[in-house]
């Protein structure tokens, strides 16, 4: 996903009031896991999104992908790892990459 397509995603995100997310200071990978409605198992297709963000952005941006996977309007479950030369990956986890439905879905 090119990050002009996640901005505007994410400025759909925004709407949805965050609840303060807390990033882990040890180090290590942080997740967020769907709390509303139903999807898929995973499969042998499963696929992610990833966004790369800088260090000063990756607490908003995750508070934003955070909300919006607990939220049930992502996918399955989403998480950040650690910074790494000041960037930040965020992924959102997807049950299967070739439902062309749910890819769309997820990416808008």
């Amino acid at each position: 996903m090119s990050r002009r397509r996640l901005g505007s995603a994410c400025q759909r995100v925004r709407k949805a009031k965050p609840k303060l997310l807390v990033l882990d200071g040890k180090e290590n990978w942080v997740k967020a896991k769907r709390e509303v409605g139903d999807y898929s198992a995973a499969t042998d297709r499963s696929g992610k999104w990833i966004c790369f963000t800088n260090e000063n952005d990756a607490e908003q941006m995750w508070r934003l992908v955070a909300s919006a996977t607990k939220a049930g309007r992502l996918g399955s479950f989403s998480d950040m790892g650690p910074a790494r030369k000041e960037t930040r990956v965020i992924e959102v986890h997807t049950y299967d990459w070739t439902d062309a439905d749910d890819v769309r879905r997820v990416r808008a």
